[in-house]
């Protein structure tokens, strides 16, 4: 499994773009999975997103919530597949109201333009009590602590392991998907987990990440939707914290990072 940072910054970060991951099999450019698409995302997910997957190359998409830093970018995405010859069915996986959001965005953006589509679209709604298998990409769900229901997403290929957060703090059941996960990508918000020990802004921290890396066994973890005043403003600091941690890979990635599971 290959996963692309398309963004990693929380939702107003003028510098970097929303936090949104591309995973895709490891040998070849096509049945990729995109997990969340922000406002900012969109253009960035023409930016690192390997070109045959331009087209009809994505196969799904997944969205852990609907805040608009994780779905307001799918009225252009999907109009710019549209205009880059795409006809093959896409599958919209989302909570409850995803069937009714997408539609009713992208008539706000562009008039007429979700009708016009010349590729079908499904949508699959998504809760904590069923998995999901969507060709050889195996979903799990699990809620994390986050002002509006969010839900974390084990993602699991040819035994290999993902495990993103959305947005949120870890609870019990959301840090469970964590286990041995190859690659955890977790809400990091804050710097020190002091600031909200019980998750009651709705979303992590660095150390609280660190702590969960650790308790769930996971290979690798990567620090996102950081806030900008610690991304921008005290980058020496998360540096630090991040290559003081020898037991578990920490990454601070920028939009366009590959990494290989």
């Amino acid at each position: 499994m290959r996963v692309i940072f398309i963004g990693a910054g929380e939702a107003f970060d003028e510098h970097t773009p929303n936090t949104s991951l591309l995973t895709l099999p490891d040998s070849y450019d096509a049945d990729a999975v995109l997990l969340d698409c922000g406002f900012t995302a969109a253009a960035a997910f023409f930016r690192h997103a390997p070109p045959k997957l331009h087209a009809d190359g994505l196969a799904a998409i997944y969205l852990t919530h609907l805040h608009g830093d994780h779905f307001l970018g799918l009225p252009w995405l999907l109009h710019r597949l549209g205009e880059d010859g795409r006809t093959k069915h896409l599958d919209i996986l989302g909570p409850a109201d995803t069937r009714e959001v997408i539609p009713a965005a992208s008539e706000i953006a562009y008039p007429g333009s979700f009708a016009r589509l010349p590729f079908p679209v499904g949508f699959v709604e998504v809760s904590p009590s069923h998995d999901i298998t969507l060709d050889r990409w195996r979903f799990r769900f699990a809620p994390s602590l986050h002002g509006q229901p969010n839900l974390a997403v084990r993602l699991e290929r040819d035994d290999k392991i993902l495990c993103y957060s959305g947005d949120g703090a870890p609870g019990p059941q959301s840090a469970s998907l964590a286990h041995n996960a190859d690659l955890l990508v977790q809400d990091s918000y804050f710097l020190e987990k002091d600031k909200d020990p019980d998750g009651a802004s709705g979303h992590g921290s660095a150390e609280g990440s660190i702590e969960l890396a650790r308790k769930s066994g996971s290979r690798r973890l990567a620090l996102v939707h950081i806030a900008r005043c610690v991304r921008h403003g005290r980058r020496e600091e998360l540096m630090r914290l991040a290559e003081s941690v020898k037991d578990v890979q920490v990454l601070i990635p920028q939009p366009g990072c590959v990494l290989t599971l």
